[in-house]
């Protein structure tokens, strides 16, 4: 898997933030990074000694003879142990931090919310805070899509629980419009 690594300084990374068991709440950042490479029409393939998947594709409106290019992921670990993933991979592609966007579940957003931020000084959300520690920075952006709040059981229970299909629904009713979100962030990003 060669063309992946052939990093151009303009080129940027989404890293979908997963839980090993990935049909569940914690794992929304993994779906949509799938979500967002079925759009582009590309695939995944797993990074020898990195536990990710990972695809490329050409940014919305750059055509393909041009070398920017986005790099889709998410880690096949705990949530919780998904920056040092995200290290080796940004470290493999000499990506710098401010051109990554990691996507992740927000408890305190109900479906199907989300919101394009820049990583906070103390995240709550233990795997933003392992790629935080991980890659020594908070120069990256977050979209966090909402996955709301439990009602009648722990947050760890109720993350690792799938979506009701309400809630399944009202995200994936939202995916347009968080595909145009990751379009526009992508294209700031590499102008």
């Amino acid at each position: 898997m060669t063309e992946p690594f052939t990093f151009n300084p303009r080129s940027v990374v989404l890293f979908g933030l997963s839980h090993e068991e990935r049909e569940c709440r914690h794992s929304v950042g993994a779906l949509v990074a799938m979500r967002y490479a079925a759009y582009k029409a590309t695939t995944f393939s797993p990074v020898s000694g990195v536990n990710v998947r990972l695809a490329t594709a050409n940014p919305i409106g750059i055509p393909p003879a041009d070398s920017r290019r986005v790099h889709i992921a998410y880690n096949t670990t705990h949530i919780n142990d998904s920056g040092p993933q995200v290290k080796l991979l940004l470290e493999r592609m000499n990506n710098p931090s401010n051109r990554l966007l990691v996507i992740a579940d927000e408890v305190d957003t109900e479906p199907p919310g989300f919101v394009l931020t820049a990583a906070s000084a103390n995240p709550a959300h233990r795997g933003l805070a392992s790629v935080a520690a991980s890659i020594l920075s908070r120069d990256f952006n977050v979209l966090k899509i909402g996955i709301g709040r439990p009602l009648g059981c722990s947050l760890r229970e109720y993350v690792t629980q799938p979506f009701s299909s309400d809630q399944y629904e009202a995200v994936c009713g939202q995916l347009g419009d968080i595909m145009a979100t990751i379009d526009d962030w992508t294209l700031r990003i590499l102008a």
